[in-house]
């Protein structure tokens, strides 16, 4: 199976975010940054991911980018079908 480029982006940042968001909010610019994406190829995605509900948002300037279901409840598929619909 061969993956679009925009869902093997969403795995690295749902990845790095279940790494280094443990206690803390990120934003798109850590994300991008840890992932060596783009800060708004990385907003379009994650923009995608929040509304399948996979991650959560906080506004404001403490704000930022969190897991939006438990660890154990998040798989490869639902990220993938989130971003590119049924395969």
């Amino acid at each position: 199976m061969k993956l679009s480029t925009k869902s093997r982006y969403a795995l690295e940042g749902m990845l790095y975010i279940a790494v280094y968001g443990k206690d803390k909010l990120l934003s798109i610019k850590e994300i991008a940054a840890g992932t060596t994406v783009s800060p708004a190829y990385m907003e379009q995605i994650f923009f995608t991911l929040k509304k399948a509900g996979l991650v959560s948002t906080v506004r404001g300037a403490k704000g930022g980018f969190a897991l939006g279901c438990p660890e154990n409840e998040i798989t490869v598929g639902t990220i993938l079908r989130a971003i590119d619909g049924n395969l």
